[in-house]
């Protein structure tokens, strides 16, 4: 079974973003995927300064770390990419 506090240690660890937030869209799509139970449809909202290249490059590199999770039974992902925090003076 896959858990949201799974998900966040994982790309808290592998991308240190400045901002991470999810939501487990798993209610809003019961019947369509059943999966094993937990989390099977996520939106990852994240900014991190290792997310770096063109929209591509960047959601390829949130879909490698989450690749465990996906052979695990997370079916769906929405990632929204935030853009970078302007440095404070």
């Amino acid at each position: 079974m896959i858990h949201l506090s799974d998900i966040e240690r994982v790309l808290q660890h592998s991308l240190n973003p400045s901002y991470l937030k999810l939501e487990d869209d798993s209610a809003s799509h019961a019947g369509h995927y059943q999966g094993n139970g937990g989390v099977t449809h996520l939106t990852v909202y994240i900014q991190s300064p290792q997310l770096t290249g063109s929209r591509v490059a960047q959601n390829r590199a949130v879909m490698r770390v989450l690749q465990p999770f996906i052979e695990q039974g997370l079916h769906a992902v929405s990632i929204r990419m935030l853009p970078p925090l302007a440095p404070t003076q």
